[in-house]
């Protein structure tokens, strides 16, 4: 069905409400972590601060550079550096935080994740402190501060809490190294394994490795197994266009965007014949790339990185970008990465490639699709009333011409009806 035909369970008003509501709730996140980390530098005492002009203080933020910009703000001369699993920008994000030049004076973290993440977080800080040295732990109700000191020991003991008071919301708990030893000293002794069976393939159970934090714990979600299974009918179709009009013994490439641990390209590799499909995985996580390597050893390429920082021409174009992407971070709507995927996609895209995309019904992402005037035949090949899998073929240069005639067109008719009244 196109997008805009009537009979189905999305509508486009409601989708265009729900972005803007999106991109409030993500202005409202924003606010909410530069809060936190406000908070966490007003229980700082005059002592404390002095420490960290001679001693590394750590930021453990997902949110870079949210923390270190708020303590760069306060107090210039501190030492400070950072951690984080996940990209942001240019900067990619990295499995385990580098060993110091020096010990670590301190550590501050924001809470915003599930408690294997936070256990994980965790471990890796322990590895950098000294025993009794300090780790500051900050996050609001929501974000699951209150089960925080449950999560810090043994490693760690409380020694002060500050309640939240003029904080919005926030609280900041302080507590101190304990000699305990950490669960694990590296980041593979965190990775788990299972058995998992790949949707859509007759392949037979294989083995399957995660890691905490990741998306649907690492396996196979019902909007990825939707996805997948709109996909293989019109791969299968796909594989034998291309091999009609390709000359030379060309693989049909695939962009994997926000793999996770990999289920998607794993199934397409499984399902293709042998040396058809040439699958690049993409994943601002880099523990979900780490696993990913292992569980997709076949992939071209596995790229850590932040949307399409990572994504250059070396990287030629796609046939397919296909995605099951976050739209959510933490308990809050977030459309950031939607919206970057999009707008950047049609670049990546071979002449007639395709977008996939699979969403939550309320997502606008026809809506998207059709305001980037990047793509044709915006449709939605899949509405079960819950999940919507959408398909966008990018715009010829044809065709884009030809809409910016007309667009040029009805804004001189505007004009001249402007000039007349």
């Amino acid at each position: 069905r196109k997008y805009g035909e009537a009979g189905g369970s999305w509508d486009r008003s409601l989708q265009s409400r729900m972005s803007v509501a999106a991109t409030e709730a993500s202005r409202a996140r924003k606010k909410e972590h530069r809060s936190s980390w406000e908070a966490f530098v007003g229980c700082l005492s005059s002592l404390e601060k002095e420490h960290f002009k001679t001693r590394p203080l750590l930021l453990i933020d997902d949110t870079r550079p949210t923390g270190l910009g708020v303590c760069k703000a306060h107090c210039q001369h501190w030492h400070l550096t950072t951690w984080s699993r996940f990209s942001a920008e240019d900067e990619p994000g990295k499995l385990w935080p580098e060993q110091q030049a020096m010990t670590v004076g301190g550590i501050s973290v924001q809470l915003n994740c599930s408690k294997q993440a936070f256990e994980y977080m965790l471990a890796a800080a322990w590895t950098l402190l000294e025993v009794g040295s300090s780790i500051w732990v900050h996050g609001t109700v929501a974000q699951g501060i209150q089960s925080a000191p449950a999560w810090l020991a043994p490693l760690f003991k409380i020694s002060k809490v500050f309640e939240p008071g003029t904080n919005h919301g926030v609280t900041v708990i302080r507590a101190e190294k304990t000699a305990a030893s950490a669960h694990g000293h590296g980041p593979d002794d965190f990775m788990m394994q299972s058995v998992i069976q790949l949707p859509i393939t007759p392949a037979p159970s294989r083995d399957w490795y995660s890691f905490p934090g990741l998306f649907a714990q690492g396996g196979v979600d019902v909007m990825t197994q939707l996805l997948l299974e709109q996909l293989t009918p019109h791969l299968l179709k796909s594989l034998d266009s291309h091999q009609d009009m390709s000359h030379q013994a060309s693989k049909f490439r695939v962009l994997d965007f926000a793999c996770g641990s990999g289920t998607i390209s794993a199934s397409l590799l499984e399902k293709a014949p042998p040396d058809t499909v040439s699958v690049t995985m993409l994943d601002a996580d880099a523990a979900a790339v780490h696993v990913a390597r292992r569980n997709v050893e076949r992939a071209e390429a596995h790229l850590v990185s932040d949307c399409w920082w990572s994504v250059g021409r070396n990287h030629g174009e796609f046939d397919w970008i296909v995605s099951n992407p976050p739209v959510h971070c933490g308990f809050t709507s977030d459309l950031t990465v939607l919206e970057t995927l999009i707008e950047g996609a049609a670049a990546r895209l071979k002449s007639s490639g395709q977008l996939w995309i699979v969403a939550q019904v309320y997502v606008a992402v026809g809506v998207m699709m059709e305001a980037s005037g990047s793509y044709q035949d915006v449709s939605a090949v899949m509405d079960d009333g819950r999940f919507v899998v959408w398909r966008a073929t990018k715009r010829s240069k044809k065709t884009a011409k030809k809409s910016k005639k007309t667009a040029d067109s009805d804004d001189g008719k505007k004009k001249k009806k402007k000039k007349v009244k």
